[in-house]
């Protein structure tokens, strides 16, 4: 609701810059969709990697006199270890594929940030017929910035849904 409301306000205090926002949300759009199939298959891996570190520590925990008694700590210490290090590489992965599509969105909204502060100082300084003062554009662009706050959140909380739905 958020979203729309920002593309609202932007669009009627400077309605050329509603025509670039299409070619935005496609791009914003593709960029999910090639995110998705790798971050879905780490994801996955992730957590089959999680499954080992969690039952260990659950088995650890059962058996805590065994393990004293057999003096086995570092050698089941160790693989703990090894089990954390397998889950961690998955859960960096993940991390790192998130930052990429983070980044790339960001940079779409950068470069729309400029575009659509430029359009509204043309349609300031030319678009006699708008009749708009510099109040309104001043919003328009306060709200045209937290537009890609609202959208980087909405794109990665639908690919999230649909990773934790199929992982």
């Amino acid at each position: 609701v958020a979203l729309v409301g920002s593309v609202v306000v932007s669009a009627v205090a400077n309605p050329w810059a509603l025509i670039a926002l299409i070619p935005i949300f496609l791009c914003c759009y593709y960029y999910r969709q090639r995110y998705l199939n790798p971050s879905r298959e780490i994801k996955r891996l992730e957590a089959i990697a999680r499954s080992p570190v969690f039952s260990q520590f659950s088995a650890s925990l059962q058996g805590l006199t065994t393990i004293h008694a057999a003096r086995a700590e570092e050698q089941l210490q160790e693989k703990f270890h090894r089990h954390l290090d397998e889950h961690s590489q998955g859960w960096l992965s993940y991390l790192g594929t998130s930052r990429w599509l983070a980044s790339r969105v960001e940079l779409i909204s950068w470069m729309y940030s400029v575009v659509f502060s430029y359009s509204a100082l043309l349609v300031f300084d030319y678009g006699d017929s708008l009749n708009l003062d510099a109040g309104t554009l001043g919003l328009s662009i306060a709200y045209m910035m937290s537009i890609f706050g609202y959208l980087n959140w909405v794109i990665k909380s639908s690919a999230d849904v649909e990773n934790l739905m199929t992982s």
